[in-house]
């Protein structure tokens, strides 16, 4: 003699095992219907169990859903299986007090005294969703902080080579007059797109710079060194470097 309890028959224990999950738990009839509300779903919702039975499901539903909610439901009912609701997509309930709440919600056919029902397992999604959004922000970041030092790096490898085509337009202005008018203007042409690369350097290194740096101060005779040191210079161009009171500091944002 079989002497397993048959759950679906012994209505006590049943819902002792309803109210016992985390989850909250509705189950509706074939007419959306509901019939019974675990206490998780009652405190989820704000009802009391009397509020909720035979009620249709759609309570539970912004207003704005309602109509298509009906029909989602009646083509699950021509075809029940488990499986989650609307997967992929983004699915809010609404409580009595009327606010609105994002759920995970997964449907069960289930049989009881031959009557087919629908047991949602529902959980507030409100949490996870916070954290996955907080980790696309942190991905989105990391990605720009990525972008930012390609940036930099391709902003300061260009740079050397644009100080070295300045320096000989330079080199050749003085001899404009040997160059002859259109010598003369392509040099201007080659000037203006030196002048317009180092524009679109300097914003890229504008848009690496942390807009959190901090002030640091910076000796001025070691500034002028480490600049003359990265310029590079035709042979024709000499530089020297003046005496400089090593007290004098600049305030530089890094």
């Amino acid at each position: 003699m079989n002497s397993t309890p048959n759950i679906y028959a012994d209505e006590k224990l049943f819902r002792v095992m309803v109210d016992a999950s985390p989850a909250g738990m509705i189950i509706t009839d074939a007419r959306g219907k509901i019939v019974l509300a675990n206490q998780s779903a009652l405190e989820l919702f704000g009802y009391a169990s009397d509020e909720l039975l035979q009620e249709s499901v759609e309570l539970l539903i912004p207003a704005a859903y309602h109509e298509a909610h009906v029909s989602h439901r009646a083509r699950y009912m021509s075809h029940p299986e488990t499986r989650r609701m609307a997967a992929g997509r983004d699915l809010f309930a609404q409580r009595k007090d009327g606010t609105k709440f994002p759920v995970d919600v997964s449907l069960h056919p289930i049989e009881i005294e031959g009557k087919q029902l629908v047991l949602a397992n529902i959980l507030d999604a409100t949490d996870r969703r916070r954290a996955e959004k907080e980790r696309e922000q942190r991905q989105a970041m990391e990605r720009l902080a990525l972008l930012g030092q390609l940036a930099g790096g391709v902003a300061h490898e260009i740079r050397t080579p644009l100080c070295v085509i300045g320096n000989n337009v330079y080199f050749l202005q003085m001899f404009a007059e040997k160059l002859g008018p259109e010598g003369s203007e392509c040099v201007q042409e080659i000037k203006e797109a030196v002048g317009k690369a180092n524009r679109i350097v300097l914003e890229l290194l504008d848009f690496t710079c942390d807009p959190q740096g901090e002030l640091s101060e910076v000796c001025l005779a070691d500034l002028v060194v480490s600049a003359v040191r990265d310029t590079s210079l035709s042979e024709a161009v000499s530089l020297s470097v003046p005496e400089i009171d090593r007290r004098l500091m600049l305030n530089v944002d890094y």
